[in-house]
């Protein structure tokens, strides 16, 4: 029993793929791309996506919420829904 190599291999994939690749040219000749129905297309699903991505834009968007602090804090005050804002002096 001899070893199979990492050359063996590769040499064996590219045997095979030149003969499938030959073949599946062959039964699949390429074809020309119609641009009016190409772009007609990649519009519309451009519009699907907008559409599909808007609720999820403005729900993500009215979760946000911003604080202001002072500039004698050095960091933001911010806090979990619901909890009460901490106290400056229990802070840093």
């Amino acid at each position: 029993m001899s070893r199979i190599m990492d050359n063996d291999i590769q040499y064996k994939l590219e045997e095979i793929n030149s003969i499938l690749g030959k073949r599946y040219k062959l039964e699949h000749p390429e074809r020309e791309r119609d641009w009016r129905t190409y772009e007609q297309e990649f519009s519309r699903r451009i519009r699907m996506a907008i559409k599909d991505l808007d609720p999820l834009v403005n729900q993500a968007v009215s979760t946000i919420h911003i604080y202001t602090w002072s500039r004698a804090s050095t960091f933001p005050h911010l806090r979990a829904e619901g909890q009460a804002a901490p106290d400056q002096a229990a802070c840093w």
